[in-house]
């Protein structure tokens, strides 16, 4: 599978994702599954930095989004992170986006921000969220 879940929980409540070669809507939909039931996480980083390649459907990201909005309330999520540099994801992220707040009704006021590297989404969690334990 080229989407899996790499670290998450403790010790600083985040679920980080790792994605890589060609990566399809269904195995987003499929992690991401597990991913929203995630207990205690403030923040999720999904890396696709060594995805050779999205192929997503609008009903997939919107799956994605409803997904997202019905994580359990006492989860505290405050960040859904995307790391990669293609315009494939950059176009998947703004849909995300439109699609959660928009059409879904976001449940939480989370962020949702792209990142060209790792290194950029590190020090995004640690300026904003005082996260800096990630590995």
């Amino acid at each position: 599978m080229s989407v899996r879940i790499i670290s998450s929980g403790e010790p600083c409540g985040g679920v980080i994702v790792r994605c890589d070669g060609i990566v399809t809507g269904k195995e987003l939909v499929e992690v991401n599954d597990t991913v929203a039931h995630e207990p205690g996480q403030r923040y999720q980083l999904w890396d696709f930095t060594d995805a050779d390649f999205v192929q997503v459907s609008f009903d997939e990201i919107q799956k994605l989004a409803i997904q997202d909005s019905s994580i359990p309330r006492d989860c505290e999520l405050q960040a859904v992170l995307i790391v990669g540099s293609s315009r494939s994801l950059e176009n998947l992220t703004d849909t995300y986006e439109t699609f959660s707040k928009r059409w879904v009704g976001r449940q939480r006021q989370y962020k949702t921000e792209m990142f060209e590297t790792l290194s950029e989404a590190r020090n995004w969690l640690i300026e904003n969220l005082g996260i800096s334990d990630l590995d």
